[in-house]
């Protein structure tokens, strides 16, 4: 006794809870002889004694006016079964789910204000069904008797509803192979709604009826349009939604549809259409919801396929289409449906698509505020979606590769509510990347968020506003703890410091790094940066001292040799050329103490007529006899005549032979100086000679 009082509280609290009008404030009011709840009741004449397991129609309260009897075991129902069913002012009666074999007129007749009968579900034949609706109630609105597995309809079964008021059929789930309504809507004039859905039908035909409004022929075995049109006009002229889904339709025939010019809804869900053409729908000219997904064979949609100015939603998910160039014309795909405000393309193959095709795609239909591209393979957020899409209010963009939000991303989007970004690749996020508008719904769950000090600002942000995030805190997980979020335990001044740190670091190191590479650079370049200095002060040399003529000039010719050479050079060369009156400057012997060598160098190479490079193989060798040439060199260019003599005391190995000194000797224009006391003999001649005479004009070594 007291278990069924506690469940009978449990139910009641679990049924209030529930929030439905038609539950609100249910309680137990019938009670069987131990005092077990059989039936629930509402303060507004409500009462449901669903699935008690009871033959018989228990002693209703005498307030119901609504009873719902389904899934129990009922067999018969007729004037014996009315005794415990005081007030036959019922509006509304669901006896669904039970054994009902048969029906006496006089039980629904005792009805007279019904308006609401379920008969789903019992094994009733087509003649049982006849017999009992003989004497039904006029005021009859609403029928259902699906689910009853009738073989074939029979035109006359609704014949004595002839003159109802019935505005909804149910005739679904049962075993029509044809529907010859040849006269349903002569018996039904005010029907707005037929279901027709889950039978076998591959053959449609019905008398016309201006009052259907809504007609549903989804999963059925149609292998074509109903011919809805004819010369005579449309079968059913007002129709407004039409569902011939789940079929096994492979052209999509409009000959068949076009006449239908009050059509708001069309689903050609679950088909077998492989292609929609141009201008498939534009004369329908109310269409505003195409439903076409889950099509296995669709595979290519034509330029203006969906060229219509009426069309709102259209939904072609679940479909593998590839979006991709050349495959289809993106740019063409949504043209001529301007006023388009829903789109549902996931599921299809997106991720092929660059930025300036999204923007192709999108540019057309500017006005969407519902966009849903999950499931799309996508790797980045299109840039399109904030750039043209400004009045978008809920974007979908879940199970894919995204794995970055770019800041500001959402700032242009000053609508938006709603966000499904779930199952992606997001590591963190922070205020930049999120909208600063008041959102109604945010999805962030199943990514694989990394735990560390840059996702404290996300983990703050979903504890504020976990009211409005799904699925929090239970799958919002560290990708590499498998901690909750919600359950972290990151300071925030560790992390402050860690910053701080992190920046002295990073400074440190980048200023190492600059000073290394300046370092480097200076030493790889060292001899341009002394040959630029060398420039800057020859030209402020010769600025100052005039046209460098002979008259200014302190030395016949300045001596360049190697350390190694100085004693050959010195006996051979220098001496000989001083005995013929030629003043030589050579730094090992004439450098004066104390100064700086590179400024002796320059001040005594700029005050000599000429200058001469004795080269060998230690010269070359010699990094400051590579200055010294590179000196020469430039002074050889900048003044424009011949004054640099190259004086090869050796040949050169092809080790040592770099690029200054094969510049030099490339064109045999050197002095060889040999051993052989008659060839030096000569080469000091030719030497003597050269200085000797500053008119004598020879042509200088290449550079």
């Amino acid at each position: 006794m007291e278990k069924y009082i506690l469940l009978a509280c449990f139910i009641q609290l679990i049924v209030i809870c529930h929030g439905s009008k038609e539950y609100r404030l249910r309680q137990p009011c019938v009670f069987d002889s131990s005092r077990k709840p059989l039936c629930w009741c509402s303060g507004d004449g409500y009462t449901d004694c669903s699935g008690q397991g009871l033959n018989y129609i228990p002693v209703l309260p005498k307030t119901t006016t609504r009873l719902k009897l389904r899934n129990n075991h009922l067999e018969i129902l007729n004037v014996e079964t009315l005794k415990n069913i005081s007030n036959n002012q019922l509006t509304y009666l669901d006896v669904s789910k039970n054994r009902i074999k048969k029906i006496d007129s006089d039980f629904i007749g005792v009805f007279k204000r019904l308006q609401t009968l379920d008969l789903n579900v019992n094994p009733l034949t087509n003649e049982e069904l006849k017999t009992s609706m003989k004497n039904i109630s006029t005021s009859l609105q609403k029928l259902f008797i699906s689910g009853l597995t009738l073989s074939h309809f029979d035109d006359d079964l609704l014949k004595p509803l002839n003159g109802s008021k019935i505005t909804v059929l149910g005739l679904s789930n049962n075993s029509f192979h044809d529907f010859n309504g040849g006269h349903i809507f002569n018996y039904l004039k005010h029907l707005t709604t037929l279901y027709l859905s889950y039978n076998h039908i591959n053959n449609f035909n019905a008398s016309r009826s201006y009052s259907l409004k809504q007609l549903s022929l989804s999963r059925n075995d149609l292998t074509e349009v109903p011919p809805f049109c004819s010369t005579a006009g449309a079968l059913f002229p007002n129709l407004e939604q039409l569902y011939i889904d789940q079929n096994c339709i492979s052209v999509l025939n409009m000959n068949n549809l076009n006449c239908l010019d009050n059509l708001i809804l069309l689903n050609i869900s679950e088909t077998r259409i492989e292609t929609l053409g141009s201008n498939t729908f534009n004369k329908l000219k109310r269409l505003s919801a195409l439903s076409a997904h889950y099509m296995e064979s669709f595979n290519y949609i034509e330029p203006f396929a969906f060229n219509s100015s009426s069309l709102e939603k259209i939904n072609i998910r679940d479909n593998n289409l590839q979006f991709k160039v050349p495959k289809m014309d993106i740019s063409l795909v949504f043209s001529g449906c301007p006023n388009l405000k829903i789109l549902d393309i996931s599921n299809n193959f997106l991720g092929n698509l660059r930025n300036a095709e999204w923007g192709l795609l999108f540019s057309k239909i500017s006005k969407l505020t519902y966009v849903d591209i999950s499931r799309g393979y996508l790797l980045y957020l299109p840039n399109a979606i904030p750039n043209v899409l400004h009045n978008l209010k809920e974007l979908r963009v879940s199970d894919n590769g995204i794995d970055f939000v770019p800041p500001g991303y959402f700032n242009t989007l000053h609508n938006i509510t709603d966000i499904y970004l779930n199952s992606n690749k997001l590591t963190t996020l922070n205020h930049t990347q999120l909208p600063t508008t008041k959102l109604h719904h945010l999805n962030l769950a199943y990514n694989p968020f990394v735990c560390d000090c840059n996702i404290l600002w996300l983990i703050n942000y979903l504890k504020l506003h976990k009211r409005i995030v799904s699925y929090y805190p239970s799958h919002y997980i560290c990708a590499d703890t498998k901690l909750r979020l919600e359950d972290l335990n990151i300071e925030k001044r560790s992390c402050l410091i860690g910053e701080q740190t992190s920046t002295i670091i990073k400074c440190s190191c980048f200023s190492v790094m600059l000073i290394l590479v300046i370092i480097s650079g200076v030493y790889r370049n060292r001899w341009r940066l002394r040959y630029f200095m060398y420039i800057l002060n020859y030209k402020r040399r010769k600025y100052i001292n005039g046209n460098m003529k002979s008259s200014n000039f302190s030395h016949d010719v300045y001596i360049s040799c190697s350390e190694p050479d100085f004693n050959f050079v010195y006996s051979n060369i220098v001496e000989k050329l001083e005995e013929n009156n030629v003043n030589v400057y050579i730094s090992e012997r004439d450098a004066v103490g104390g100064s700086l060598k590179i400024t002796s160098t320059l001040e005594n190479m700029d005050g000599s007529r000429f200058v001469m490079l004795c080269l060998s193989n230690s010269y070359v060798q010699d990094h400051w006899c590579e200055y010294e040439t590179y000196m020469a060199m430039e002074r050889s260019i900048y003044e424009g005549h011949d004054v640099l003599i190259v004086v090869l005391l050796e040949d050169i190995s092809s080790v040592n032979m770099n690029k200054t000194i094969h510049k030099l000797v490339k064109n045999n224009d050197f002095i060889l100086w040999d051993t052989n006391e008659d060839a030096s003999h000569l080469s000091l001649r030719r030497l003597v000679r050269l200085i000797g005479d500053e008119n004598t004009t020879i042509r200088s070594p290449s550079t």
